[in-house]
């Protein structure tokens, strides 16, 4: 599980396709954490993915067809700037909110433009996902945990600080960039409840109209 607060800017080394999947070498500029070994997860954009060897500074990951399909992993380039962040622990600060690394869909970058001194992000994705996002919710967009000031069909836009854009490797994207988009863990287990409640109420009503 993570966070949304990204903890270091890597840079692909190599990336080699095998078998419809991804071989990833990705080297850590900032730090690797003394902790990590051979199977420990790692958001890479978004996307976790375990940790297959770890050289120095050089992290190897391997993505599979279903992940390389859903994800932005496809679209990498060697010398890309990627987001990384570490599992949280129990005595972390939850600085953003429950991200899985389990990417719902790729978003494309509709408008970042410059606002006084933040900057508004406009992300567009699929429709059917709007239903996941609220005025001040939750969303994780390549893994950086982010509060929604505006929501519409098939959009959202956010308020992105200087700090964050230091701190990412947002500094590269601009309009008609592919981003990961997941989704507030919470707001779709709140609508699989609800349907769920609703599928039953509409299945009692279909079973006392047969009776009567």
């Amino acid at each position: 599980m993570f966070t949304g607060i990204i903890q270091g800017v890597g840079k692909i080394k190599s990336i080699r396709s095998f078998e419809r999947g991804l071989r990833l070498e990705i080297k850590w500029t900032g730090f690797i954490d003394k902790r990590l070994k051979t199977g420990e997860s790692v958001a890479i954009d978004g996307v976790c993915l375990s940790i297959e060897k770890i050289d120095e500074y050089i992290a190897h990951f391997l993505a599979v067809e279903e992940t390389v399909k859903k994800t932005t992993l496809h679209s990498l380039k060697i010398r890309d700037g990627v987001n990384l962040e570490l599992p949280v622990t129990a005595n972390q600060f939850l600085g953003g909110h429950i991200v899985q690394g389990h990417v719902d869909c790729i978003g494309r970058i509709a408008k970042f433009e410059s606002s006084g001194l933040q900057r508004i992000l406009k992300i567009e994705f699929p429709q059917k996902f709007s239903k996941y996002t609220i005025y001040k919710g939750s969303i994780a967009i390549d893994g950086i945990s982010f509060t929604i000031i505006k929501t519409g069909n098939g959009y959202c836009e956010i308020a992105v600080i200087p700090e964050t854009i230091v701190r990412t490797n947002l500094s590269t994207k601009s309009k008609g960039s592919l981003v990961n988009i997941e989704f507030d863990m919470v707001a779709k287990y709140i609508h699989r409840i609800i349907s769920s409640q609703r599928e039953i109420a509409e299945s009692n009503e279909d079973d006392l109209a047969a009776i009567y």
